[in-house]
């Protein structure tokens, strides 16, 4: 039950680590591939009083920037801002100043936290005597951008109900209990670095948080750490299949997510023995809205299952009425995950029917969802609407090719035309090239400039970054012309 102090209810993330100290006093909370600087779940409790003792100028609402160092001691400062009935802000270490202003443009933060540092609180200047400072319902523990993937990131609001929805949907659909390690290789500022840490109190479950992820050595550190499932992006998950002579046998789940896995992607992991699970989801609904399982991955390899958590996803026709079972159309979802909405208060992207995920997508017979593309990609050229996921899906399916980017330039004649941006793993056939883009792409969809590079530019959560990929190509001559 919750505590009511002075007019606000005491936030329940604050209790989940008080209640697995109880229940797991000595089980492990947080560790690292090494073993070092574990702390269990007692520990972690304590530590996380002591930590708010140092807090006591922040006030319940205020919200709190939190640099996230892949660190344990990170886990301790997240749930002394929590017991102070404040909002957690993550801050990657890596932020540039522009992309930093950006963030402190977006929220009004009153105190910054590094705790890494020796004195972790860096700031306070919005605290300290101010009454008019912005606050949000302490209902509210956290604060997470957008990936940026397809322009600035927004800062949307995460609730108490979200965060515990969908802990409970990953237990109930993935794994989760007082025997599960999860090993987390992701940066703790997004949604699926994050949650494997807000998960563990509820299910006693421990976390390896892995500072520095190295293909060549990660099935290694699984094993020496006891890991029993993993969140990857695809991007990690190719390189691991590249580097690894053995799949950990202890693993029983691969959890990948944050793009789109390449059906050859999945099909490789599986034959390979990989427990896999292939999510979709973004930071609105709290990381997951669909997860496929193992066995429907091995049924198809392009679903990504049915909707976890409660959550409802609809497709919607050009009139914003409901698709059939079958057909394309925009995907709107709503359910106990979704955010209550932007910080700014932008509602454009709500419906009557939910929140407008900006994907396209298709619900079988079976419940399973497919995602067909992005539809803020969409590149109209010659009159004609491509769709660059399909162009992608042909040029990743090529032997040589590791990852393609596609996407749309200015054309004086065309409006638009088409480029691709590949990396090889092996040096390049563009007569292969040549006889797939013919063979499986209509006239629109064939790249005019196929660019040849070492890698895409992604954001910290793995997904390409689309601004700074076009700056890239548009600055630089193309090696090679389709």
């Amino acid at each position: 039950m919750a505590e009511v102090m002075g007019g606000w209810a005491r936030p329940q993330i604050s209790q989940w680590v008080d209640d697995a100290a109880t229940r797991w006093p000595e089980a492990v909370a947080v560790t690292t591939p090494a073993g070092d600087s574990a702390l269990t779940f007692t520990d972690l409790a304590r530590n996380a009083v002591r930590a708010a003792a140092d807090l006591e100028f922040i006030a319940p609402g205020d919200r709190v920037g939190v640099v996230m160092r892949r660190l344990p001691r990170t886990v301790e400062w997240l749930f002394a801002v929590w017991s102070r009935h404040a909002t957690v802000v993550p801050f990657a270490p890596s932020l540039g100043r522009r992309q930093l202003q950006h963030r402190l443009a977006a929220v009004d933060i009153c105190a910054m936290l590094d705790p890494a540092a020796d004195d972790p609180v860096r700031w306070r200047e919005g605290c300290v005597g101010s009454e008019t400072r912005h606050r949000l319902d302490p209902h509210v523990p956290l604060i997470m951008f957008t990936s940026g993937s397809t322009g600035d990131p927004k800062p949307v609001q995460i609730t108490h109900r979200n965060l515990r929805s969908a802990a409970v949907a990953n237990s109930d659909r993935v794994t989760g209990g007082p025997e599960t390690v999860w090993f987390d290789p992701l940066p703790l500022e997004h949604m699926g670095g994050l949650m494997p840490v807000i998960r563990a109190p509820l299910y006693g479950m421990s976390t390896v948080i892995d500072a520095d992820f190295d293909p060549s050595v990660l099935s290694a550190r699984i094993e020496r750490s006891g890991g029993t499932a993993i969140s990857l992006v695809p991007t990690m998950l190719r390189r691991w299949l590249e580097a690894a002579r053995t799949i950990p046998p202890q693993l029983e789940a691969v959890l990948v997510g944050g793009d789109a896995a390449p059906a050859a992607l999945v099909r490789h992991a599986l034959s390979r023995g990989m427990p896999l699970y292939v999510t979709y989801g973004m930071t609105e609904t709290t990381s997951q809205i669909a997860t496929a399982t193992p066995e429907m991955l091995a049924a198809d390899a392009r679903t990504v299952g049915p909707p976890v958590g409660g959550l409802e996803v609809r497709a919607l026709d050009a009139d914003g009425s409901p698709s059939g079972v079958g057909q394309v159309g925009k995907l709107v979802v709503d359910g106990p995950m979704l955010t209550p909405g932007y910080l700014d208060g932008d509602r454009g992207a709500f419906t009557d029917y939910g929140l407008m995920t900006g994907d396209e997508g298709c619900i079988d017979a079976e419940g399973w969802l497919r995602i067909g593309g992005r539809l803020g990609r969409r590149i109209i050229t010659g009159g004609e609407t491509v769709d660059p996921r399909v162009t992608e899906q042909v040029l990743t399916d090529l032997s040589w090719v590791r990852s393609a980017w596609v996407t749309g330039v200015e054309d004086q004649i065309w409006g638009e035309r088409v480029i691709a941006a590949v990396t090889p793993r092996s040096p390049p056939d563009l007569d292969e090239a040549l006889v797939a883009i013919a063979a499986d792409l209509d006239t629109a969809h064939r790249p005019r400039e196929i660019h040849i590079i070492d890698g895409l530019a992604r954001t910290p959560s793995g997904t390409v970054d689309t601004v700074a990929m076009r700056s890239r190509i548009r600055a630089r001559d193309p090696e090679w012309h389709a």
